[in-house]
């Protein structure tokens, strides 16, 4: 690997950690570095002094900050795919149609529980469902087995997808009594409130998966790139690639949104990142957008925790407004001429 880019990994590696270490000290409970430091050795070591301390930063923190770190970077490497999928730099995550599945599947269940106690593995479970579901009839929509699946007709059938369940949502939430409105606003916007041990384990599988998957497969991504026309005489199966590069941004969507909500512009402005610092070659390009979601998403999450305190903001509300400097450089510079 060039230098440049191994520079770039080692120090998105560093502060990571650094930013990982900070997230235990913020919340409404001080807690000193000292003890961060000594629940962090627990931890390792699997004895815990079961003091309160130790408690807060095991079973509260650490979760919620591993969790934010998993969404981050689950949600860059998608955007990454996505793009090199479609051949577009401004699609994202969403475009397929998988958070829309997921926030009917979850307002459903809400609204159809009466007002009783919904269980969290229940949502994620509707979430991670519905997604799926939505991603399907995408494909059923644009997939012909004769012809290579065409980006045009996928970002259409999103879109159209899309807007159905959108407005099948929007309906449900019209019915629904008002008491339940403001935690499915919560959810839709965004939260790392529901984080826990179990949950953690199959993200970080799935992302260990989708990301060595992707990386095997780097050439592939570079050569989508140069359109299908390209792609065809350098002996690629487009409808195979394409149809596995969908799936993967539909898995890494659709769980990434089962645990922490829709959480908004993570996957559209860190492949723009990872490009400014090393270019289109996806062999780089993923390992690097994957590091800069994961920075990301646990800054921002801090900043949930912060601003209010002890309330806590959406994460997609602090999240557009560090989008919205981003869109308009980019406007700026992309279209300047």
């Amino acid at each position: 690997m060039p230098l440049r880019p191994m520079l770039i990994i080692t120090g998105l590696i560093v502060a990571l950690l650094m930013l990982l270490f900070i997230s235990l000290l913020q919340g409404a409970i001080d807690i000193s570095v000292a003890e961060v430091y000594t629940s962090l050795q627990q931890v390792i070591s699997q004895q815990t002094d079961g003091s309160f301390a130790t408690d807060v930063v095991i079973e509260m923190r650490l979760p919620r900050a591993m969790l934010a770190i998993l969404v981050g970077g689950l949600l860059g490497l998608a955007g990454t795919l996505v793009q090199a999928l479609v051949r577009n730099p401004m699609a994202d995550p969403y475009l397929l149609g998988v958070s829309n599945g997921a926030a009917l599947a979850v307002v459903l269940v809400v609204v159809t529980s009466a007002g009783a106690l919904v269980h969290p593995m229940l949502l994620q479970t509707s979430a991670c469902v519905g997604g799926f579901v939505a991603f399907a009839l995408v494909i059923i929509l644009t997939y012909n087995r004769n012809s290579p699946l065409n980006t045009n007709q996928l970002i259409l059938g999103g879109i159209a997808i899309s807007f159905m369940l959108s407005a099948l949502t929007s309906l449900l939430m019209i019915r629904a009594d008002s008491h339940l409105l403001p935690g499915i606003m919560q959810w839709m916007m965004g939260s790392m409130v529901d984080a826990n041990w179990p949950s953690l384990l199959p993200l970080t599988i799935i992302l260990a998966i989708a990301l060595g998957i992707s990386c095997y497969f780097h050439r592939y991504l570079d050569a989508l790139l140069l359109g299908d026309d390209k792609a065809i005489t350098l002996g690629i199966n487009l409808n195979r690639h394409k149809l596995m590069w969908a799936v993967l941004v539909a898995i890494l969507t659709g769980v990434a949104v089962s645990q922490a909500g829709v959480v908004g512009f993570i996957g559209l402005m860190v492949p723009h990142f990872a490009r400014f610092l090393v270019g289109g070659a996806h062999q780089y390009l993923l390992p690097i957008a994957t590091l800069l979601g994961m920075v990301l998403c646990v800054s921002v999450d801090m900043l949930c925790r912060t601003l209010i305190a002890p309330e806590e903001l959406p994460i997609g509300i602090p999240m557009a407004l560090i989008a919205m400097p981003f869109f308009i450089i980019l406007v700026r510079s992309r279209y300047a001429n």
